[in-house]
């Protein structure tokens, strides 16, 4: 622990994991008033501004990998903070935050919410960003109502989460188009009257702007503000505008520091954590429900003598199947099949031939919703049994479970990351 005195004029940046304790004097940072005895706890992998609104006097205690850098003057660009005291002025209703990977996105989200709250509206927050997601866990877009400030989004709870499945927009862009807008409209209806829209970093290429142009039009943005690192984004600051959207640019305050991946990839873990405490493994049969995001569960399941068939034909040792006109799906002992005999086994089927190997769902990330769709909880599935017909799983969720939504992302169940794919793997 080390006590610091500050002046005003000065900034202390703090990097987690650390804690701050007003010993005497007050501070901002991001917006949020802390005074004597209050303190601001900063998690693993972010930097928040400390700034004395009179001489301070502080006790930071830093983690292992926290940092404390002292700096002239306010972190945030002037043009930042005269434009989220406008924006809320003005009363906009849907505004919309884009920029590059370590841009500053989430900072100036948590300065808009806690200026609006500051002014007695109604605020909620639309976490867009699904691979570094603050409100729900990775691979869901979520909504948060915000009653108070906040020095970190993290902390907030979701009020609905929709699964999206993977860390990246990457081919998956309407999906998450959708779930953003539908989460924007359920914000309305809960009466909020002013939304913020957190986003990706998915900025680089014109995939990426159609995109994020897709997704403003959807959302109906009232002003999209877009933090510029560099003349990339203009393409996309043009499109915005050609669609006679309010695109405004701003700049990337100098003291953000870009975040290696496995800084990054640790951000991710503690999302996960967060949705996955308290786990208990299940074990649902798989008539109870349906499966979704997978071809299993799309056709009818094969007779033994059709399983013996396959068997044979292919091989291999298929220890189930399902079929229906134009697909077949079998799912096989071992990680090996015989090449020649596979090959010429799918081309003379004259359809889609899906071969799971058994055993490659452990550890994939899932999704568990009610009877109205409706998100309850993450889990990490364990085993699909063929044999007992039953699917295993770890999750929180202890209630009624009619859907499991698969992803494309691997777990242990301590919320690590083993694995990322470009599609479900079964």
């Amino acid at each position: 622990m080390e006590r610091k005195t500050l002046q005003v004029g000065r900034t202390l940046l703090v990097g987690g994991p650390a804690s701050v304790k007003v010993v005497d004097g007050s501070l901002d940072t991001v917006g949020v008033t802390v005074s004597t005895r209050g303190s601001v706890v900063i998690r693993c992998g972010r930097i928040l501004p400390v700034k004395p609104l009179e001489a301070s006097t502080v006790e930071v205690t830093l983690g292992e990998g926290g940092s404390m850098e002292e700096i002239e003057g306010n972190p945030f660009p002037e043009a930042w903070l005269d434009t989220v005291a406008d924006t809320v002025a003005k009363r906009f209703v849907k505004v919309m935050v884009v920029g590059d990977t370590d841009s500053g996105k989430t900072t100036f989200c948590t300065l808009l919410v806690n200026q609006a709250v500051k002014e007695g509206l109604k605020v909620a927050l639309v976490d867009g960003d699904i691979g570094q997601a603050d409100i729900g866990p990775p691979t869901t877009v979520s909504l948060a109502v915000l009653k108070k400030q906040t020095v970190d989004l993290f902390t907030s709870t979701p009020e609905k989460v929709l699964f999206m499945g993977a860390t990246t927009p990457c081919g998956l862009i309407g999906k998450v188009v959708e779930g953003v807008a539908e989460l924007g409209r359920k914000a309305l209806e809960l009466g909020a009257e002013f939304v913020v829209f957190n986003t990706d970093g998915w900025v680089d290429g014109e995939a990426a702007t159609l995109y994020k142009i897709d997704l403003a039009a959807n959302v109906g943005a009232d002003v999209v503000f877009l933090l510029q690192t560099s003349a990339g984004l203009q393409g996309l600051t043009d499109g915005l505008k050609g669609l006679g959207l309010n695109a405004q640019v701003l700049p990337v305050p100098a003291a953000i520091k870009p975040r290696s991946r496995e800084v990054r990839k640790g951000l991710r873990e503690l999302g996960y954590k967060k949705g996955l405490r308290d786990l208990t493994c299940r074990t649902l049969p798989l008539g109870w429900f349906q499966l979704e995001n997978t071809v299993l569960g799309s056709g009818m399941p094969l007779t033994q003598d059709r399983v013996y068939e396959f068997s044979e034909r292919l091989g291999g040792n298929v220890l189930y199947g399902e079929e229906k006109a134009g697909l077949l799906v079998l799912v096989v002992d071992g990680d090996e099949l015989p090449q020649e005999a596979s090959k010429s086994f799918v081309e003379a089927q004259g359809r889609d031939v899906h071969v799971i190997h058994r055993g490659v769902e452990k550890g994939l990330i899932s999704a568990l919703l009610d009877k109205n769709r409706e998100f309850q909880g993450l889990g990490i599935i364990d085993e699909i049994d063929y044999v007992k017909r039953v699917l295993k799983v770890y999750t929180p969720y202890t209630g009624p479970v009619s859907i499991v939504q698969l992803g494309q992302v691997k777990l242990d169940r301590d919320g690590r990351e083993l694995a990322q794919y470009p599609y479900c793997p079964i």
